[in-house]
């Protein structure tokens, strides 16, 4: 049944809100990890290496969790400090920095359970995780027309075409075979059970503003479609485990060594997509024309302590922005990846690498580039350093390192080292965790004795 409803109701226009305003937002990167072939995780990267140790099992909730992010601006380039009064401000040229199309995006994920085992030239894995992620895609316009208002722009038009919210919480059940095909290739897939959690999906956003000369006012056109699938409701073990919201997916790798020195590989990560059937709500535009006049994002600051300003832009929002509503499932896409690397080996200990990796969200691409020193010292210590390329920055330097002590491992890792100060930085992320890993015991090594063919008569 269809029926004339707004878009969204308070609450999910708050959620939006905050996280397209509030929050610092995250992105899977793990650049330095991907040639880091002590450390399990790393086939989450490219299922087709194959692991050296015999056998690995990770330590219960704490294997692996990996948190990142990434943002098209700096927030100090955005809010300064001004010393004659002591106050924050909005610095507006940061505007000028932006690209038309820019994203932040948020991602989260914490490994629950993982293992992995060796059987002559067959490897096995499974692994649970729980993945959450944010994606906000958004135009240079949009910041124009709210800290500059639509006067100065008169019959010109703001383009927010591909703006939209993409929201993901869902857990996953890998089932992981790699194979030595012989003693320069090696292949791997993982097939994966995907259960969704909540999800925000937006399938086509085609949205644009002029002024008009007269009344001022903002004429919107606007054909969209978001999805949602959020419970009304929380109940733990109801969201946790009783929705109906499943979905598969699948990664496919190879690694391939040309000769003693040289070794490329490549992999796909992540194709599949959830179907969401609980606590779903599509809202889909009819492209007509709206007259926009009620907004005025400067109330935001007033300093009237009675005034509800922050309701009132609210209902302002819900009145102008109307939708077709319906409840019909629906199919989101994971965000896709593609790697390819080339592996050159100084010696038997330390390798130089270079990685590409592109990542596919709603058909909009995000490439990485990525060269890494990467060394063994020993059976105990494994050490990363790495240079990469990507979201429009070219000051990443990456380190990470792993520690095996008697089959108990730890390592840690992250992509720019800078991020550590995220308030000055567009990009940072962090990985760590902890397993058990042993190798194949060494077959002591046989000794012969001649046996004599002198016969004594």
């Amino acid at each position: 049944m269809m029926k004339k409803g707004m878009i969204l109701n308070k609450k999910y226009i708050l959620v939006i809100v905050f996280a397209l305003f509030g929050i610092i937002s995250f992105a899977q990167n793990n650049l330095s990890m991907y040639y880091m072939e002590k450390i399990p995780q790393s086939r989450y990267s490219n299922p087709g290496m194959i692991s050296p140790y015999r056998y690995y099992f990770s330590f219960p909730m704490l294997s692996s969790i990996n948190v990142s992010f990434s943002n098209s601006f700096k927030m100090t380039d955005v809010i300064k400090h001004r010393s004659i009064d002591d106050s924050l401000y909005i610095d507006k040229s940061f505007i000028d920095k932006l690209k038309d199309n820019n994203f932040a995006s948020v991602e989260y994920k914490h490994e629950l359970i993982s293992f992995g085992f060796k059987i002559k030239s067959n490897y096995f894995s499974f692994n649970v995780n729980e993945n959450v992620g944010l994606r906000f895609n958004y135009a240079k316009d949009l910041f124009n027309l709210i800290l500059n208002g639509n006067t100065p722009s008169i019959n010109n038009e703001f383009n927010l075409d591909g703006m939209g919210l993409n929201f993901i919480h869902y857990r996953e059940y890998g089932l992981g075979y790699a194979r030595e095909i012989n003693d320069k290739l090696s292949v791997g897939a993982k097939l994966k059970y995907l259960y969704g959690g909540m999800n925000i999906y937006t399938e086509q956003s085609d949205i644009s503003f002029t002024t008009d000369e007269e009344a001022y006012y903002l004429n919107m056109q606007a054909k969209y479609k978001i999805n949602t699938s959020i419970p009304e409701e929380f109940d733990f073990a109801d969201y946790m485990f009783k929705n109906k919201n499943k979905g598969f997916a699948f990664d496919i790798g190879a690694n391939y060594k040309i000769n003693d020195k040289f070794s490329v590989s490549g992999s796909l990560i992540d194709f599949g997509s959830i179907k969401w059937k609980s606590n779903v709500y599509n809202y889909e535009s009819t492209g007509e024309n709206v007259q926009f006049s009620g907004l005025d994002f400067n109330d935001l600051f007033s300093k009237d302590p009675t005034a509800d300003n922050f309701g009132e832009l609210l209902d302002s929002l819900q009145n102008s922005f109307i939708a077709e509503e319906t409840e019909n499932s629906y199919r989101s896409p994971l965000p896709k990846k593609i790697f390819i690397g080339t592996a050159y080996a100084l010696t038997e200990k330390i390798n130089l690498g270079f990685l590409y990796r592109n990542e596919i969200v709603n058909k909009k691409s995000n490439s990485a580039i990525a060269f890494s020193y990467n060394q063994e010292l020993g059976k105990v210590f494994s050490f990363t350093g790495s240079y990469s390329i990507f979201n429009r920055t070219y000051t990443n330097i990456g380190l990470g390192f792993a520690l095996n002590l008697g089959g108990f491992q730890f390592y840690a890792m992250t992509d720019n080292v800078f991020g550590i100060d995220i308030l000055n930085s567009r990009n940072a992320n962090v990985i760590f965790g902890f397993n058990f890993a042993f190798h194949k015991k060494e077959e002591k090594e046989k000794k012969y004795v001649p046996i004599s063919t002198d016969i004594k008569k």
